[in-house]
């Protein structure tokens, strides 16, 4: 039996078994219609103008976006929210009204966060996740648009798949075109 490069005891699978896969392969109609539509949504996205009725109705397909690369590409052009403009963000977001609300309900979010990811990391997702609640709300323009209980659970797989600062815009335009409450 041989180690490998950290010492450890090296054991090869048995034979015809794939080691290195973690979940069971997909039938090989399945894996090419994902590959298809993966090629469907990256030509899409590189045509000009972007062909949104194709971005949408693989969004909306059954299996969605797929993954969180394609669908960190597709959602800011379906929200129509320009990733590369500079935005200055409110500072002293602590100082807002519904500051207090907010950490609570990001507080208790931890079922929307995924399994098996580290309390340090979750804690340092939830901050982030504030932050992104807090910038929506100090941007908002229309004054009769609020902070209701839930709306942190919109917020997460935008945080998750694209990060603080394009989610804080894409839940921005959410507030100003589909959402009647923020």
């Amino acid at each position: 039996m041989s180690r490998d490069r950290f010492g450890l005891h090296r054991v090869r699978p048995p034979a015809g078994t794939n080691a290195v896969r973690s979940r069971p392969r997909s039938s090989g109609a399945a894996a090419e219609e994902r590959r298809h539509k993966v090629r469907e949504v990256n030509k899409a996205l590189e045509s000009d103008p972007v062909d949104l009725s194709t971005l949408r109705e693989h969004a909306l397909s059954s299996g969605g976006l797929i993954n969180d690369e394609l669908r960190s590409r597709v959602w800011p052009k379906l929200l129509a929210v320009d990733v590369y403009s500079p935005v200055t963000w409110p500072l002293h977001l602590d100082k807002h009204k519904d500051y207090d609300q907010v950490r609570l309900d990001v507080r208790r979010s931890d079922r929307r966060f995924p399994p098996g990811i580290r309390a340090r990391y979750r804690r340092f997702k939830q901050q982030e996740l504030t932050d992104v609640i807090m910038r929506v709300l100090a941007m908002c323009t229309q004054p009769e648009l609020h902070y209701y209980q839930g709306f942190h659970e919109l917020a997460v797989p935008l945080l998750l798949v694209c990060g603080p600062d394009i989610s804080s815009r894409m839940l921005l335009q959410l507030c100003h075109s589909h959402l009647r409450s923020c």
